[in-house]
């Protein structure tokens, strides 16, 4: 787990120290602090993004945007969350990522769910980790219903599951949190593939309504659809993630769990005075499991695979990859190697596990 991101994400509320505000103009405390480690996604109003440097304020800190107290509160609530919730870890560097093409070939056979009532996703990329808190709100709250707004991604609407997610992207080289507060509630919808474009498939969602809603460029086209870009693709990472996230649970040949000890997921207010990098490193990881991706981890006998291609072919690896069986479910072909080597030898950089 990356534990400089988790670790910054439940600290945060305490770079909003409330006993520094009030009526006087100069900076509050840890303004300094907040302004480097801190930014705005694009979808968020751009009067809003003076706000966040002071922060909390509009640029001539006249107007209040959000209070301290309910941004204090706020993250503070993110931090109890994120802390009790159950932790996944999923390391996609390199060229673990599933492809768009072995996504699509397992939507049909998926199902969404979310295995814990509050489950926190780490996903880390070669330049960013993603970190997703999904909340099983029907499951939480008996009483929940949604204040839904079907206008988002299709006119159709069909049931299917719903799950709220609050999406926090921590950039590794800037060493800065892209900060949004909403919460993003998305239906997905297994029995309709047919808007599959680059690995996506049929989904409704919405935002629940807060605090930070207020915030969020809403505007819409003449097809009734959001046109913020940025809201849009904000999801769509969501929605990304969340569904590789699944196939590496339902299919254990391409991911392997591994619990790793650590801190029990118990919130305590432990001060802070120092916010460098070196300081949340020091602090104990959480308990949580990793699923290790093992796309090419077989053993073989024999140096290559007939397969009827490989006369012609050059030599070459091939890792695991999605094969759909005649009943319609569908299975992981194991990692193999194919072709000739009198035809040549063709390296990938793929990442082997060593253990």
């Amino acid at each position: 787990m990356h534990n400089i991101a988790l670790q910054k994400l439940v600290h945060l509320y305490q770079l909003v120290d409330l006993d520094s505000f009030g009526n006087s103009k100069l900076p509050p405390k840890y303004a300094k602090e907040w302004e480097e480690q801190v930014s705005l996604p694009n979808h968020l109003y751009d009067k809003v993004k003076g706000a966040m440097r002071n922060p909390l304020y509009d640029e001539e800190r006249d107007n209040v945007i959000i209070t301290p107290t309910f941004m204090r509160g706020y993250l503070e609530n993110l931090s109890k969350s994120v802390t009790q919730a159950q932790k996944f870890y999923i390391d996609v560097r390199g060229n673990n990522m599933l492809s768009y093409k072995e996504i699509s070939a397992v939507l049909h056979d998926l199902d969404f769910y979310c295995p814990y009532p509050e489950t926190f996703l780490q996903f880390e990329t070669d330049d960013a980790v993603f970190q997703i808190l999904a909340l099983d709100l029907e499951e939480l709250d008996e009483n929940y219903k949604s204040n839904a707004v079907y206008s988002d991604t299709e006119k159709k609407i069909m049931d299917g599951k719903k799950i709220t997610f609050m999406l926090n992207l921590y950039d590794k080289a800037r060493k800065q949190f892209v900060l949004d507060g909403n919460c993003y509630t998305l239906e997905f919808r297994k029995d309709d593939v047919s808007s599959i474009q680059e690995g996506s498939h049929g989904y409704t969602y919405w935002v629940e309504d807060s605090e930070w809603k207020n915030l969020v460029d809403l505007s819409t086209d003449s097809d009734n659809q959001y046109s913020n870009q940025s809201l849009n693709t904000w999801v769509q990472y969501i929605d990304l993630y969340w569904t590789m996230f699944m196939i590496y649970l339902k299919y254990p040949q391409i991911a392997k769990p591994k619990s790793v000890n650590g801190r029990k997921p118990i919130w305590h207010h432990i001060p802070m005075r120092n916010f460098k990098n070196s300081a949340y490193r020091e602090k104990p990881q959480y308990e949580h499991k990793e699923l290790v991706i093992s796309m090419y981890d077989n053993d073989y006998t024999g140096e290559s695979n007939t397969t009827g291609r490989s006369g012609s072919t050059r030599f070459h690896s091939v890792r695991k990859h999605p094969r759909q069986l005649p009943n319609g479910k569908v299975t992981w072909v194991k990692a193999h190697f194919r072709g000739s080597k009198d035809e040549g030898v063709i390296f990938k950089d793929y990442k082997v596990p060593t253990s």
